[in-house]
């Protein structure tokens, strides 16, 4: 099956799949200081959501995106390819 979408409609999705990881990756490192564990368990929703953000990026070419996994970096470094 093939759905057509505007780039500017793909930019809108990865943006909300930025915004969505970085919550989750937050809310899971706030968590886990709240209960002194260290370092941070990510939840199920953080991958599936990390996941699907790498997946759209590399589908539209966007090099920050191709970056390490979310789960390694700082929620502050999310999107911009570091």
């Amino acid at each position: 099956m093939i759905i057509e979408i505007q780039e500017s409609d793909f930019a809108k999705i990865i943006d909300a799949l930025r915004s969505a990881t970085n919550y989750f990756v937050k809310r899971d490192q706030m968590n886990a200081e709240l209960h002194l564990a260290d370092p941070a368990r990510y939840s199920p929703i953080t991958s599936v959501v990390e996941a699907a953000f790498q997946r759209a990026g590399m589908i539209f070419g966007e090099a920050s995106v191709k970056a390490k996994p979310i789960y390694q970096t700082n929620p502050e470094d999310i999107g911009n390819g570091e």
